[in-house]
């Protein structure tokens, strides 16, 4: 009987043998295959992998499993847990991203497996690897982002009627329940207020939601942010409703802290302090509230003193532009006088000038009148001392019939004592003689009359002479004083006729300046009325400063009531009166 057994043992075996074979043709035919030594070193590798990876067979001496994967992939943390893992015997399976021969990414679904001998210590890795489609990746990145995202965040699983189905340990956490008080329950369980209608209608039609709501929990409601997102199936059909929560409690007491801080800064109270119970994440919001209402308060005080200072020098102002006011309404008054003062003073100086004008003609006239007239004395005294010859020579002459008559009258005498003598015979020629004494003695008294006559004539003539002489001096005196007369007439003209362009140009001058002075005290005006508006305005600035409130500082502590009612936007469970979104028209059918 032993042959019996050892025979059926024999077949045994090579039935396993064949079996194994098969299993290997096959792994073979629809896998890449490859093995690792327990430190990664490869092995050996199949056809499959070494066509799907570019590589030849003696391409992989001497390469380990960190030539498939990317540098900063193999230097990290989680590659060498990785191995960790497979060292204990633990399989790894997976999609997982691995390096060609020509550097490009294959995305492949494997199963790492560790090799164990007759103990439990792990001799090789076998990794069984396809390549997986477009599709496949989008399917394996989709499950490994869900996988993630489900690691970092609550979330919670419902049928299409909202019967829980399962949470992960965040939600549950969060809900402060366990799996098994919540799987079966509906969704209403979970929420304090009522749901909108027609919400898991909604959802079923693959509507996405999302808002807020508060849920149960034995230790008080807690504010949650929640976003349903309705899931297909294979076929397209929505079959469940996968829901993403993040407890939201904090942030809602923090803006309802936040909130009644701004309310109480913009109401114009400058005490607000944040409590640091905001948390964290509203810190520099906080600290940004605080500084604002601190620079606020110091802006409000300095304003507030600057509008002081701006009344009192407002006030000095206005007293100062009105008195301008009236002085330049005094001066422009005098300048209208000045001005026609100026006037009057131009006309009469332009008077003058025509006057002096007119003298200064006159004045070459009469200088030329008395040159004539210098002239005519000068002729005069010419012609006088011509007659001052003339009678001197008939002084002589008078002389010569003087001696004449003289000679004839001693003749005549002599005559007559030869006549005398003669007697008789000389009566005749002593008569003659006594006529020719007589006519002698005629002649003589006509001499000396004419002679006393001439001289007479003389002496008027040279008096005549010395008056004409003088009167010439006089006259070229004359012609001197009129021309110099008409010199200074001409001078004074010519300055007559500047004073009149520079009257004018005062005259001018003054009317600009008051014209300017008309516009200083309108402008004066302007600044007395601009004063006055600046005095009100400065009022009503301190008047909107004193509406501020400083000085003891108040913090606004979150009320239980509080953290209900302020934070959040949406409501899952109805239109809340105090929701901007609910004002806005948010989810209010929600």
């Amino acid at each position: 009987m032993s042959w019996l057994h050892a025979d059926w043992g024999r077949k045994v075996i090579e039935e396993r043998e064949d079996q194994v074979s098969e299993l290997d043709r096959a792994i073979d035919a629809h896998h890449a295959v490859i093995w690792f030594k327990i430190d990664g070193t490869i092995l050996e590798a199949n056809e499959r992998f070494l066509s799907l990876f570019g590589y030849k067979a003696n391409d992989l001496s001497d390469c380990s499993h960190g030539n498939l994967v990317l540098p900063e992939e193999a230097k990290g943390a989680e590659y060498a847990a990785f191995w960790r893992e497979l060292s204990k015997g633990i399989p790894q399976r997976g999609v997982f991203g691995r390096l060609a021969k020509d550097g490009s990414r294959i995305w492949i679904e494997a199963s790492y497996l560790p090799v164990i001998d007759a103990g439990t210590t792990v001799t090789r890795i076998l990794l069984l690897a396809s390549e997986i489609s477009e599709a496949g990746i989008v399917r394996a990145e989709a499950v490994s982002q869900f996988e993630a995202l489900s690691s970092s965040q609550a979330f919670i699983e419902f049928d299409l009627s909202g019967a829980i189905l399962t949470a992960n340990e965040k939600f549950l956490n969060l809900a402060g329940c366990s799996l098994t008080d919540l799987t079966g329950r509906h969704h209403s369980h979970l929420a304090v207020a009522e749901e909108t209608p027609h919400f898991w209608d909604r959802l079923a039609k693959g509507e996405i939601l999302s808002g807020e709501f508060e849920c149960r929990k034995a230790d008080g409601p807690i504010r949650m942010q929640v976003s349903y997102m309705p899931v297909r199936d294979a076929d397209g059909i929505h079959y469940k409703v996968i829901a993403l929560a993040t407890d939201i409690t904090e942030d809602v007491k923090a803006v309802a802290s936040l909130s009644e801080g701004l309310r109480a800064l913009a109401d114009g109270d400058l005490r607000i302090r944040i409590p640091d119970t905001v948390g964290a994440k509203f810190a520099a919001l906080r600290e940004a509230i605080e500084e604002t209402a601190l620079c606020v308060g110091r802006l409000v005080a300095d304003i507030h003193e600057a509008a002081d200072r701006i009344a009192e020098e407002t006030d000095v102002i206005a007293s100062s532009v009105q008195n301008l006011s009236k002085r330049n309404e005094q001066q422009a008054a005098r300048v209208e006088e000045t001005s026609a003062a100026m006037t009057q003073m131009d006309s009469t100086i332009q008077s003058n000038a025509e006057n002096t004008q007119a003298a200064t003609s006159r004045a070459a006239e009469a200088v030329g009148v008395a040159e004539n007239g210098h002239g005519i004395v000068r002729e005069a005294i010419t012609s006088m001392k011509e007659i001052e010859e003339s009678a001197k020579n008939i002084r002589q002459v008078n002389e010569m019939i003087d001696a004449i008559a003289f000679q004839t009258n001693l003749l005549a005498l002599n005559a007559g004592v030869e006549a005398a003598r003669a007697g008789e015979a000389g009566r005749g020629f002593a008569v003659v003689a006594s006529e020719v004494r007589a006519l002698a003695q005629r002649a003589t008294d006509a001499a000396r009359d004419i002679n006393e006559l001439v001289q007479k004539s003389h002496d008027a003539v040279t008096h005549g002479s010395d008056l004409v002489s003088r009167s010439g001096e006089a006259l070229a005196e004359i012609v001197t004083s009129v021309s110099a007369f008409a010199d200074n007439m001409r001078d004074v003209s010519n300055a007559t006729s500047e004073q009149a362009q520079g009257i004018s140009s005062v005259r001018q001058a003054i009317a600009d300046i008051d014209i300017t002075t008309q516009r200083n005290a309108a402008i004066a005006e302007e600044s007395a009325a601009a004063a006055t508006q600046l005095a009100q305005r400065g009022t009503r600035l301190r008047e909107l400063v004193g509406g501020f409130k400083g000085g003891n500082v108040h913090t606004f502590p979150l009320k239980a009531e509080e953290s209900e009612d302020q934070g959040g936007n949406v409501s899952l469970f109805g239109p809340r009166q105090d929701s901007p979104a609910a004002a806005a028209g948010g989810w209010t059918d929600f």
